[in-house]
């Protein structure tokens, strides 16, 4: 999928439901596990075959 397809509005109301992405606030901020999860979580919504992808294609497109 290429960046240029992905709807900005959507991508953004999806980060903002992810608080340990964006807010410095809370504890989940500093958990790299929890900020790692949350981006998961958001990328299989844009790209739903993300997680079967190899780790050498998921650094190369991302």
């Amino acid at each position: 999928m290429s960046l240029d397809l992905i709807n900005t509005e959507y991508f953004i109301r999806e980060i903002r439901t992810c608080p340990a992405i964006w807010d410095i606030k809370i504890d989940d901020y500093s958990n790299k596990v929890v900020k790692t999860n949350a981006w998961q979580e958001i990328i299989t919504k844009f790209v739903p075959d993300f997680n079967e992808k190899s780790n050498w294609t998921k650094k190369q497109n991302w």
